[in-house]
């Protein structure tokens, strides 16, 4: 036998070398080595976990609450602020599914709207991850960008409102066109009954509205079909609702008001000094950079750069931004169409964990996730004896669903543009408005100053609460202190 051929038979049955490992095989045992099937659903658990040791109930809730209290009890949908003095007569309201959820849900316990609050971003977040998620590869960038998406949305993650009932509707619509620009299909026409549902629960819903519409128009697929979708999604956001076709002046109103117009309270801008806002751009442009990483359609670009604008506009649109991000930035440069085994077992474990942490948070919480000025309503409603409340945000809204009557407050957008400048000027600065049906006016120590004075006195403390109250006639109006 030639010495070649012996030489070629020896090293085909010789054991492999390390030399002969391919990067293939290299990969495939880092692989067997180092893949923890379902880490990011153990990461989403901590991270819910979290935030339930720190979120609270916050401002644009409790009036939701107040208005599905007389909804229920009946009969029909108030066509203005029954909780309100100052007038609100023509005001439409097409959120009165929202509303009623959100009183059926606080009529379980102090603590459930934060629990209804941490259930909606849990299921939101598992719904974008879902997405994404299957090999150890993403599993990594998921957990990754799951962490960067709650440091970058906790403005609004840990905190309790109303839009919370706008996250799980936003993150299936982003499922469903990002499924549609994989393989475009007659699904996309499931948009047009979830935001008929989301447009009856809040107006975040002009947001889906918009993202809907540019994926319509730079995707592919039947032209006819997608102007038929957009129309019918359109019309069920603005007519389909409780205030029928004066929904459209509602948005006109919400849009249009005095705060959104001077980027007042939740519509004020990024500011470098807020560091939530800081967080946010942060987190959006690590995101950003993961996601450009991977393979960024048309629609994706266009859809963040107007999301971006959004948020220089308003930092309370950077939640928007940062989740949709959350699932281009874990998908990496895998294919999106291949099917995933989904980890059952380790989500299943990661859900067992999210229950018993969350549950023992807020156990060992205890009144510390009531609305602020919880403690102040049963002093506030003997004070007032029936007289209008002025009180600073969130506590008028604590008042109102207590069924203490307040002067103003949210939804501002309700109110004639005079009183919404009268009463932001009051949140601000501790400016009274001239109405002589304000009885009671109840601020922190910030505004108490300027309350002082004005010549009213202070009757009562609360907490952190002061409570003052109108002068007499004839009595000094300036400068006066208790």
């Amino acid at each position: 036998m030639p010495a070649t051929e012996t030489t070629t038979n020896l090293e085909e049955s010789a054991p492999p070398r390390p030399l002969d490992r391919t990067r293939g095989d290299d990969g495939a045992r880092a692989a067997r080595t180092w893949h923890f099937p379902g880490a990011s659903w153990f990461v989403l658990a901590g991270l819910t976990v979290l935030l339930s040791a720190v979120t609270t109930q916050g401002a644009d809730l409790l009036w939701g609450v107040a208005m599905g209290d007389r909804i229920r009890e009946g009969p029909g949908i108030p066509h203005a602020v029954p909780f309100a003095a100052a007038p609100s007569g023509d005001w439409a309201n097409p959120m009165a599914l929202g509303e009623v959820v959100l009183s059926v849900v606080h009529r379980l316990g102090p603590s459930a709207l934060v629990v209804l609050h941490l259930t909606l971003v849990a299921a939101t977040l598992a719904l974008l991850v879902a997405h994404s998620v299957g090999t150890h590869h993403r599993e990594a960038r998921a957990s990754l960008a799951l962490t960067l998406t709650v440091i970058g949305g906790a403005a609004t993650l840990a905190i309790a409102r109303m839009p919370s009932l706008s996250l799980l509707p936003y993150a299936a619509l982003v499922v469903l066109l990002l499924r549609n620009a994989d393989r475009p299909a007659r699904q996309l026409w499931l948009a047009v009954p979830l935001l008929g549902v989301w447009g009856n629960l809040h107006g975040g819903v002009l947001v889906g509205c918009a993202l809907l519409a540019l994926h319509l128009v730079c995707c592919e697929g039947p032209w006819r079909r997608r102007v038929l979708i957009g129309v019918s999604a359109l019309a069920a956001v603005l007519l389909a609702t409780s205030a029928g076709w004066r929904t459209i002046d509602y948005y006109r109103g919400v849009l249009g008001n005095e705060a959104a117009r001077h980027h007042a309270g939740m519509w004020a801008r990024p500011s470098v000094h807020q560091p939530l806002d800081v967080l946010m751009v942060l987190a959006a442009i690590a995101l950003i950079f993961m996601w450009t990483r991977s393979r960024p359609q048309r629609w994706e670009i266009v859809a963040i750069g107007g999301m971006a604008i959004a948020t220089v506009t308003a930092s309370r649109n950077g939640i928007w931004l940062t989740l949709f991000l959350l699932p281009l930035a874990a998908r990496g440069r895998a294919n999106m169409k291949e099917t995933q085994r989904f980890p059952l077992r380790p989500a299943a474990a990661a859900v067992a964990l999210l229950f018993l942490g969350v549950g023992w948070q807020l156990a060992s919480r205890g009144s510390a996730v009531d609305a602020r000025g919880s403690n102040a309503v049963s002093t506030v409603r003997t004070l007032a004896a029936g007289r209008a409340v002025l009180a600073i945000n969130p506590v008028d809204e604590t008042f109102a669903q207590a069924g203490i009557r307040v002067w103003a407050g949210n939804p501002i957008d309700a109110f004639p543009r005079t009183v919404q400048r009268e009463y932001l000027a009051f949140a601000d600065h501790g400016a009274i408005p001239p109405s002589p049906s304000i009885g009671l006016v109840v601020v922190d120590k910030h505004l108490a100053g300027a309350v002082r004075s004005a010549g009213w006195k202070q009757v009562a403390a609360v907490s952190d609460l002061l409570v003052f109250q109108r002068p007499a006639p004839g009595a000094q109006t300036h400068g006066v202190h208790p």
